[in-house]
């Protein structure tokens, strides 16, 4: 069974890449060994919190980092939640979130 790795930490957010094994999936839908990356179990409950991490740490020395992203909610919730743990008072880390105009104002605003 592959062991989990801390891909990055970020504040107090440990970004894993943990992979379980689920033989009740397995068993379900008449699968072989069947392997899951837990996403409910990462900081913002995504898988995005991979890529966002490994995105901050390799650009993190850059001041102002701006980050412009296309998202529909949870990829820029995501950054939102990890960018702040690495610069609370956002001074250094600028995020520029492009979304759908006729889309929620509580998602556009990281509600």
């Amino acid at each position: 069974m592959p062991r989990a790795r801390t891909i990055n930490q970020i504040g107090k957010y440990r970004i894993s890449n943990k992979i379980e094994e689920r033989k009740d999936l397995a068993d379900r839908y008449g699968a072989g060994r069947t392997f899951v990356v837990r996403g409910d179990l990462m900081p913002s409950g995504t898988l995005k919190d991979l890529r966002n991490a490994a995105l901050l740490k390799k650009f993190s020395d850059r001041d102002p980092l701006v980050i412009p992203q296309i998202t529909s909610g949870n990829s820029g919730r995501s950054l939102e939640l990890l960018a702040k743990e690495l610069d609370p008072k956002a001074e250094r880390v600028k995020l520029v979130n492009i979304s759908a105009e006729e889309m929620d104002e509580k998602i556009k605003n990281g509600q």
